[in-house]
Parts: structure tokens; C-alpha cells; sequence
């Protein structure tokens, strides 16, 4: 029996939930939740992810979803056993509700069902049935009960976005919002980091937009990348343009090896590279800075292709935004008066540090399934999987008591 099943059960009575939160390194208390909650119908009532919730399982009550059998990619225009079977499960998931006379065939009303059904899952949108779309769709009920459940515990988190300007960026969706007194103002696609090199979840703030930035490469990519690139050979610091900070450290005497392995410092000196501004910085023309111990931060792109794939999963850490002159607007004035503005399309790449009059707030989530405003349910891959841990932590370690 699922965690959530178990919770399910015990609802009509009083109801102890034990839930741990996310995996150490996301960011957000390893603790377990312990929410007493008296009156269940309290938690479920206004909350539209627990409402999907209860729908989700009826669904596993009645046996669970639908299975797709497994072969050739589904197309358009095909007919088939096959097909039928596609039509069912659409429609237990609320894809596909007009009627259609013929269910064994893949009619374009069908086809708009399947394209629903990839956009909110974060699937390839071609309405194709192949092996990802067809995996999503045979997944158990009961694993997305369980996901839905441990981001009910994540919402515990979730931000005040009520009163004033505040940004959020959601990791699973590659997705930044911006919000000015609770309604969306800016909405854009960002990268986050690779699962070698995970975003963490924070918050914190936005103190100042710095306009053309320096890159100084952060102590991770120095041991990992620069270093080994380096003692393979590579003229890694030409080729990005790259020197040390400080005047006193010659690059030749630079010892690779012990960098790799983690050291810091060149003959007493701190070894800091540093890029200066320019069209091949991967800083771009802009950076976000927002105080916090994992170094990362919002920012341009000298990649700007990179926004073309679906998976955004390709940084160093850091969050590369789709349109940084947006959101600088946002966050520092939108007149075309505004002091930011004399110097954001400088082509002398001049170095700006400019202090906003009011810090903004912005939060960096991990929530890979929600209901959004259209009171859809939006299902993303769980990209540094610590649903899986969460999940894993919840079967070992979930209470329910009921009285």
C-alpha cells in the first residue's frame, strides 16, 4: 500500500503526517513535517493539490490507470486495439472528455489530447505516442500519489508572493515568475543546473543588477573543470579568456594538480580567474546579484540557443534567464529614464554596479507536480531526483495515526 493510501485511509479521523521533506542537498530542512491536523477536511478544502490528490486515488481504487500497450509509436490517422486503449486512459486522466465515434482511431481530436497531455507533463510536444509519452502514460497512479503527496509537504514552503515584488523560479519547469502584489507581471523559460551540478532551493534577495559583469569563476568550476582541463593539456584560460585576479600569481607557477585536488591558494595568494566583460563572457550583459553561501545567481547568456531545447538542465549551478533585460526592468525600474538604462546596451561593455532601492525577493523552488491556474494538474520530470529520495524517506519513515 502507497504512503499516501495509508494517509487516505486514516482521513475521516483525527490524522498525524510524517513527511520528510526533500533530500539533504536540496536545500530545505531534512526534518520530518509533523502536521496535526484535527479536522481533515481542513487540508483538502481550498488546497487544489490535495484535491487532485483524493481524484488521484479514486483512480487507484478502481484499479489504476489504463495501460497503453507497449510496440510501434502511435500516429495520427492510425487505427487500432491499440488506439483504444490511448482513448481510455486520456479521458481517466481528464485529457481527452469530447466524445468521438470511432475510439480506435487517432483522429485529430485525439491528437489534441495527446499534445495536452505531453504539454503538462514537460514531454516532447508532437503528438506522437513514443517510448517517453508512452512511459508517462503506463506510470503507476500510485508513484504520482506519492509525488503529489511530497509536494503537498513542499508547499509547507511556499513563498507570500500577496504583497509587493517578489521572484520565484521553479527548477523542474525551467520557468521564472515574477510577481508584483500577487499577480503574475513576467513570466520567462530559464536554464538551472545539470544534475552534476544541481540549483540548489533558496531564498534570498536581489540587492543589486550588475550591467556588463566580470565572471570570476566560482571554486567549483575551478576544481572541476579549469584544472583538469589544464593538466590535460588544454590552454583552458586562453581559449575563455581568462586571468588571475591577483597581479602576484604568474600562471606558470600555478600547481594544477594540488587545484584539482582542491587547494585554493598559489604561493600565499588567493587564485581567483576572472573574465572581463564582452560578448564571449557567459555572464552576458547582466547579473542578478542575491547574497547567499552557494555562490549562485541569476544572469545573462552568451548561449542564447540553449533556450531552444526542452531540457534545460545545462549549467553550472547557476539560473540563466530567457530575457535578463526584462527582468532587470522588473527589479530596477521600468522608465526609460531609469539610471540602468544609460548603460544596459553599452557597446563599450562598461562595468556597472547598480543598488536597487528595494531589495526584491526571490525564492528558487523545487515542485515538480502542482495544479496550475487553469486548475490543471502539471506533472514535470523530477530532474535531480529527490522526489525519489523523498519518496524513498516516506515509505521507511511515514506515521499515520487515526483516532
Amino acid at each position: 500500500m502507497g504512503v499516501v493510501s495509508r494517509v487516505l485511509q486514516a482521513m475521516g479521523a483525527s490524522v498525524l503526517l510524517v513527511a520528510m521533506s526533500f533530500a539533504p542537498q536540496s536545500g530545505y530542512a531534512v526534518d520530518r513535517y509533523i502536521d496535526a491536523i484535527d479536522d481533515p477536511g481542513r487540508w483538502i478544502i481550498g488546497n487544489p493539490l490535495a484535491e487532485a490528490l483524493i481524484g488521484l486515488q479514486q483512480i487507484a481504487r478502481s484499479g489504476g490507470y489504463t495501460q497503453v500497450p507497449e510496440g510501434r509509436t502511435l500516429r495520427p490517422g492510425e487505427r487500432g486495439v491499440a488506439i483504444e486503449f490511448l482513448d481510455r486512459r486520456l479521458r481517466e486522466g481528464g485529457d481527452l472528455v469530447a466524445a468521438r465515434p470511432d475510439p480506435g482511431l487517432f483522429d485529430p481530436v485525439l491528437e489534441r489530447a495527446v499534445l495536452a497531455f505531453q504539454a503538462r507533463h514537460g514531454l516532447e510536444v508532437d503528438g506522437l505516442v513514443g517510448r517517453q509519452t508512452l512511459a508517462a502514460l503506463n506510470a503507476p497512479v500510485e508513484r504520482l500519489i506519492d509525488r503529489v503527496l511530497v509536494n503537498l509537504a513542499r508547499l509547507d514552503d511556499a513563498p507570500d508572493v500577496s504583497t509587493g515584488k517578489v521572484v520565484m523560479v521553479n527548477l523542474p519547469e525551467y520557468r521564472l515568475r515574477a510577481y508584483d502584489d500577487g499577480e503574475v507581471v513576467l513570466a520567462m523559460n530559464v536554464i538551472v543546473g545539470r544534475r552534476s551540478w544541481e540549483t540548489p532551493v533558496l531564498s534570498t534577495t536581489i540587492t543589486h543588477l550588475i550591467l556588463n559583469p566580470t565572471w570570476t569563476v566560482p571554486p567549483g568550476i575551478l576544481t572541476r573543470t579549469v584544472a583538469p582541463a589544464m593538466l590535460a593539456g588544454e590552454d583552458y584560460l586562453s581559449e575563455h579568456e581568462l586571468a588571475p585576479v591577483s597581479p602576484l600569481i604568474d600562471v606558470a607557477t600555478i600547481d594544477w594538480q594540488s587545484v584539482a585536488a582542491g587547494a585554493r591558494t598559489v604561493d600565499g595568494e588567493l587564485l581567483r580567474l576572472r573574465q572581463a566583460p564582452g560578448p564571449t563572457n557567459p555572464l552576458g550583459r547582466y547579473r542578478f546579484h542575491m547574497p547567499n553561501s552557494d555562490h549562485i545567481f541569476l544572469h545573462d547568456t552568451n548561449e542564447p540557443e540553449l533556450f531552444d531545447r526542452r531540457v534545460r538542465a545545462l549549467s553550472s549551478g547557476c539560473v540563466r534567464l530567457g530575457d535578463p533585460q526584462a527582468l532587470a526592468a522588473f527589479v530596477a525600474g521600468d522608465a526609460e529614464d531609469a539610471y540602468w538604462r544609460r548603460y544596459d546596451t553599452d557597446p563599450g561593455w562598461s562595468y556597472r554596479w547598480i543598488l536597487l532601492e528595494e531589495p526584491v525577493p526571490v525564492h528558487l523552488l523545487y515542485h515538480t507536480v502542482w495544479v496550475d491556474d487553469r486548475g490543471v494538474l502539471q506533472v514535470r520530470p523530477d530532474i535531480y531526483g529527490w522526489d525519489r529520495t523523498a519518496i524513498a524517506a516516506l515509505d521507511t519513515g511515514l506515521q499515520v495515526y487515526s483516532g
